[in-house]
């Protein structure tokens, strides 16, 4: 949402290139992907993700899954964090192996 945010501030809401891009994204088709092409995931091993501007505390999504992505860029936002996972082989994560400081 943000990122959409500050589009619309440089662009404009009514500008050529804001309706282009609407017209872009009717145009990508409603439908769901079939399983055999999907890349699946076997929950065996530590899966690290990011790109989805999380607040508050860092934590665990998943015994296996950390999000690295605390908003640490997100101007607006006095709460954000640049975050990391210590990982040291284990195959279920640990939240005290969450890292971070506050911009």
């Amino acid at each position: 949402m943000r990122q959409h945010e500050a589009f619309l501030r440089e662009v404009g809401a009514d500008s050529r290139a804001h309706r282009k891009t609407i017209d872009w994204f009717k145009e990508i088709p409603s439908k769901a992907v079939p399983a055999n092409l999907q890349p699946g995931y076997d929950d065996l091993k530590p899966l690290f993700i990011g790109h989805y501007w999380m607040s508050g505390q860092p934590e665990l999504i998943h015994p296996h899954i950390a999000c690295v992505d605390w908003s640490v860029a997100a101007s607006d936002n006095p709460q954000a964090k640049l975050c990391a996972y210590q990982w040291d082989g284990e195959t279920q994560l640990d939240a005290k192996n969450m890292l971070w400081v506050k911009r």
